[in-house]
């Protein structure tokens, strides 16, 4: 269960065309729902492994501008 919240999350999101304003109710949603979570750890892992995914695909390709700056 932890794990699915997680992904949940996550993917909430990564494609989420709502408003902020919805974005942010969806989300309290899930903070409730976390609250009774009792591998809340497993949670945080997760949501981390999600994150980290997430802000790498997102990262601009420092790679290429480098290369210009010599």
């Amino acid at each position: 269960m932890p794990e699915l919240l997680a992904y949940y999350c996550d993917d909430l999101i990564r494609k989420s065309k709502a408003s902020d304003t919805e974005l942010e109710r969806e989300l309290d949603k899930l903070v409730k729902l976390f609250s009774y979570l009792e591998d809340k750890d497993l949670f945080h892992e997760s949501y981390r492994r999600f994150l980290s995914k997430r802000l790498l695909k997102e990262a601009p390709k420092s790679g290429a501008r480098g290369s210009n700056a010599r």
